[in-house]
């Protein structure tokens, strides 16, 4: 079995399209060809150009292949749900556009968690109507994804957000159907956030996309 390794912008610090500090989009598509990597994830939506003919030449002048992209935003908040909606229809559009297969969820931090995030038995929970808006809102960007745009949507448990820690993460699963939510899953948070990634991954293999 031959396994392709891509990387993706955060590594050079890309977590937010509009940051003055992110470095110019051509020099990551150099610097991570160069590295000898084969894929790029898209990054924030905004980040690399949204017209599919530029992106598409830069791509290919550099030899790599778009993977997928990243919904970071703010799904716990339902005032922020039309700013979640356009990063998701413009990450997907981008996606299809260059035949990119991912497409990951993360919840983006939150201000009632950042202070615990890593401490499971300390963070505020929400209530039964809150966590089912929230989960209805994960839903319907995640049935977008897959019904709309073809694309296999991953679920990312990330620190400081409402999906941090593992019960959290396995509660959102439970209730929202496999075939339009898979996971995406990172070893480190969910170390960080106190639980053991290996008997996760062995309870859950076939819905780690």
């Amino acid at each position: 079995m031959t396994i392709r390794i891509g990387n993706a912008p955060c590594s050079w610090g890309v977590e937010f399209a509009d940051d003055p500090r992110n470095p110019p989009w051509r020099e990551v598509l150099r610097e991570c060809a160069e590295a000898g990597y084969k894929g790029i994830e898209l990054g924030p939506v905004g980040f690399m150009p949204e017209d599919p003919a530029v992106l598409a030449e830069a791509l290919d002048a550099f030899g790599l292949e778009l993977i997928g992209g990243v919904v970071f935003r703010a799904f716990h908040d339902p005032a922020q749900w039309d700013d979640v909606m356009d990063g998701a229809l413009r990450t997907c559009k981008a996606l299809k556009a260059h035949g990119a297969q991912h497409l990951v969820l993360i919840d983006s931090i939150s201000e009632r968690r950042a202070p615990t995030a890593g401490r499971a038995d300390e963070a505020e929970q929400m209530d039964q109507a809150e966590w089912e808006a929230y989960r209805d809102r994960i839903a319907t960007v995640a049935k977008m994804g897959a019904e709309d745009y073809g694309l296999t949507v991953g679920m990312h448990a990330h620190a400081g957000g409402f999906i941090d820690f593992e019960p959290e993460l396995e509660r959102l699963l439970g209730e929202v159907d496999e075939s339009i939510l898979k996971i995406c899953f990172d070893t480190g948070h969910h170390s960080y956030a106190g639980f053991d990634p290996v008997a996760f991954m062995k309870r859950w293999v076939g819905r780690i996309s």
